[in-house]
């Protein structure tokens, strides 16, 4: 039986501001420069661009070199890391020694996490999109990220897309084809090898499927759409260079990212008061009541604070606000049968409602572990969900046809737009 394995601290390098300073150097302004500095930092650290080469570098436009520290230590217990993470499965490790008959192992490599790849980004300037999450089915998400980025020429464009696709459903290769009964078999396997063991060694033999233990696919489907989020944004970091595995010592040097930046002329006056529009545009979206930041922008002529005429009228018209944007969603599949149960709906005690629906009908597409449910309501809202629990509840609550509160989060199914349920709340607070 292989040894238990665990990680040991490692820690931070530290890398100095003036050296961070040095490295960054002076904004760049042409391509001869821009390759100098390549020149200049290869070996010092992990250059990272989309763009090889610079054939030319647009006007008012410069080259800013970003300099991220990402930092390798990791938990002792967990393999956790503020910016990295190390898995015993995926990264190497050596053995420093046992610890209350335990080896301990100390990572030799370890992965950036989200934090990690979110620092890299941001020093890009990449305009990352809110992902896209579709839930197929139960203990299968399919995240996707995708992000613009100002090219050094002054155009935008869209970096491919970073999908990826996290399946924990029984039996999945993603964890070692685990399937309830594989592991109740594996149990019975290792409960007959402890009886043929002496006692001092039977702790040594543990269950597993693939690898995987009970435990193991529970905490794991817990956090799968953390982990799916974290590969996706791995795959759209991949377009700048990153790889997906580092050896601590390579993490000892930092991360350069050439970034473009647009340098407006403010001594040209007409590009100082499109500065200032923008800038007060910017203010009014996020304080649109307030009165005292509001200011006339004119064409330069004189201003005249005299008395006017009271007589005159000033030219106007009355902006009727629009009304706010409906939530919509798809309808049910075609195919989808109505669902009928024959549980009596749960007593409920009176809250204070949030986002309340009228269930009217529960439909099924599919059938088995596979199958969808799709929940019609008087609002006209479509909200979905994988589990037949959930969909029990719902189904109670179209039969005593009384308000529920039901939390939802948007998501994609089959390529269209539904509210997935998160919770279904009684109007008096009682979580269903």
């Amino acid at each position: 039986m292989a040894e238990t394995k665990t990680t040991a601290l490692i820690e931070r390098p530290i890398v100095g501001v003036q050296r961070i300073q040095e490295m960054a150097g002076p904004e760049i302004t042409t391509p001869q420069a821009y390759a100098e500095r390549i020149r200049a930092l290869q070996g010092q650290a992990h250059i990272l661009s989309p763009f090889a080469a610079v054939g030319a570098i647009a006007p008012s436009h410069v080259i800013n070199t970003m300099v991220v520290v990402i930092d390798p230590s990791v938990d002792a217990k967990s393999g956790r890391g503020a910016d990295v993470y190390h898995q015993p499965s995926i990264h190497k490790s050596k053995k420093i020694g046992t610890e209350n008959g335990k080896a301990i192992y100390e990572p030799l490599e370890v992965s950036l996490n989200k934090i990690g790849l979110q620092k890299i980004l941001a020093a890009s300037g990449a305009s990352i999109y809110p992902p896209t999450r579709e839930f197929r089915e139960r203990y299968w998400w399919i995240v996707t990220h995708e992000a613009d980025l100002l090219t050094f020429d002054g155009r935008y464009v869209r970096l491919p897309p970073g999908t990826a696709s996290v399946d924990l459903r029984d039996g999945s290769p993603d964890c070692g084809e685990w399937t309830p009964e594989a592991w109740a078999e594996a149990v019975r396997i290792a409960e007959e090898q402890k009886k043929k063991t002496p006692p001092d060694d039977q702790w040594k033999i543990k269950p597993n499927v693939g690898g995987w233990t009970k435990e193991r696919v529970l905490q794991a489907r817990k956090f799968g759409l953390e982990l799916a989020e974290t590969k996706s944004l791995n795959r759209l970091a991949r377009n700048l260079g990153i790889k997906q595995v580092y050896t601590i010592e390579e993490l000892q040097k930092p991360f350069i990212v050439f970034r473009a930046a647009y340098i407006p002329d403010v001594t040209d006056p007409d590009v100082r008061r499109q500065l200032t529009a923008a800038s007060l545009g910017a203010r009014y979206a996020l304080y649109p009541g307030s009165e005292a930041q509001r200011v006339s922008l004119h064409d330069g002529s004189p201003i005249s604070h005299a008395m006017g005429d009271p007589t005159q009228l000033i030219e106007s018209e009355v902006v009727t606000p629009e009304p706010a944007e409906r939530m919509e969603t798809a309808a049910p599949p075609t195919e989808a049968k109505e669902l009928s149960f024959d549980e009596p709906a749960e007593k409920a005690e009176p809250t204070a409602p949030v986002d309340l629906y009228h269930v009217t009908r529960v439909l099924q597409d599919g059938d088995g572990a596979s199958a969808k449910y799709y929940v019609e309501t008087k609002e006209g809202i479509t909200l979905y969900t994988p589990d037949l629990a959930m969909a029990k509840i719902c189904a109670a609550a179209k039969k005593d046809g009384l308000q529920r509160e039901i939390p939802t989060e948007r998501v994609m199914v089959g390529g269209n737009p539904y509210r997935q349920i998160i919770e279904v709340v009684a109007v008096g607070g009682v979580k269903l």
